[in-house]
Parts: structure tokens; sequence; C-alpha cells
């Protein structure tokens, strides 16, 4: 039988890389920092401003990965719909309910950490960062598969977590096999940058 599945709700894109000290020490300015969103997403001439040639942002935000970049749905968002190839709904529901609403026990681990995103503030890791948020809703995942029957336990979902905060679901799986990402079915709602400085750990 052919299933259907649909993960939807708010999360986006998010990512951390390294930039120079001159960037950092212009763009933290107060008579600068009110530029700095139109710098990052290139929608203002630097030149006429006067930004000096070193300070200056000459790539879009979503370059700046040196760190990492992740992109999903926060978990206390991400909303689940799966059914079947007749309409029959199987669950709708938030995905911390998915377990209460299968019956699932505790041995059954249908959430897995993979990772972490983290802006550097360790000693080993000195230097200056962009960290870039690109805030989103929508379908993040649209996807049918066959299988015999639905196994609830045999649906894993991936799990980032973002600077010790909401975990971020960055991917799923169905018995093994990754269900594709739709990247169309997320429109952008806000983007929020912050500059940090881990030049003195």
């Amino acid at each position: 039988m052919k299933y259907k599945i649909t993960i939807s709700g708010s999360g986006g894109a998010f990512g951390c890389g390294e930039i120079t000290e001159e960037q950092y020490d212009y763009w933290t300015n107060p008579e600068n920092e009110e530029y700095l969103v139109d710098a990052l997403q290139q929608d203002i001439d630097q030149d006429e401003l006067g930004v000096p040639e070193e300070a200056k942002f000459n790539d879009y935000y979503d370059s700046y990965t040196s760190v990492g970049s992740e992109y999903g749905l926060f978990e206390n968002s991400t909303n689940i719909r799966i059914e079947t190839e007749t309409a029959e709904v199987l669950y709708d529901g938030s995905l911390q309910e998915y377990d209460k609403h299968f019956d699932l026990n505790i041995f059954d681990e249908y959430i897995q950490s993979i990772g972490e995103l983290y802006v550097p503030f360790m000693a080993s890791e000195p230097g200056v960062f962009l960290f870039w948020e690109d805030y989103q809703r929508g379908v993040l995942i649209r996807a049918e598969f066959e299988a015999a029957s639905f196994e609830p336990s045999k649906l894993v979902f991936f799990e980032c977590d973002l600077n010790g905060g909401n975990p971020l679901v960055t991917g799923v799986q169905y018995d093994g096999v990754d269900l594709e990402l739709d990247l169309s079915g997320m429109d952008s709602k806000s983007i929020e940058f912050s500059l940090h400085d881990n030049r003195s750990q």
C-alpha cells in the first residue's frame, strides 16, 4: 500500500561562519549597525555608505557557513500528517504526541540527535563570527512510500541542537530510507543576524 506523509511547521535555515575582525569592529559600531541587515542581504551600496574595503560584506549572508549550517523545523512546531492511498488519516498531530498516539514504548527511539550548531564559545575556537537565522514556515516534507503496512516505530526523526535552544528537525526516514525535503514548500518570514566576539577566550 502507498502512504503519504506531510511534515510542516516553523523553522528555517540557520548558519554560522567566521568573519574578519575588521568586519566585526565596523558593524558593531552603533553608528553602522543599523545597516548590517541590508549589507548582509546585498541591498545597500557599501561604497556609498563609506564602508572600508576590509570591512565590507561582499557575499550574501548564507555564504557564511564555515562553522556550519542547518535546515529544518523546530521540534515543538513540527506537525505530521500520515494518510493511506485511500485518504484514511492515520495521524495528524504534533511530533510530541506521536509516540502517545501510537503507544510506542521507551525502547522505540523515533527521535535521534545527530549533531549541533553552536556559535563558537570555547577557548580552542577563538575568532569573530556571524550567526544568521532565516525563519521560515510551511511544508518541509511531502512524500510517498510503499509498505505492506505502516509501522509507527519505523518513522525516525533526526535533530540538531541549535545553540542549546529548541531542537531542529533536519531529516526524516521511514524504514531507513530518507524522505526528501521539499525546499519549495517553505516561505521566508524574517531574517535575523548577530555578530559574536570570541577573541578574548
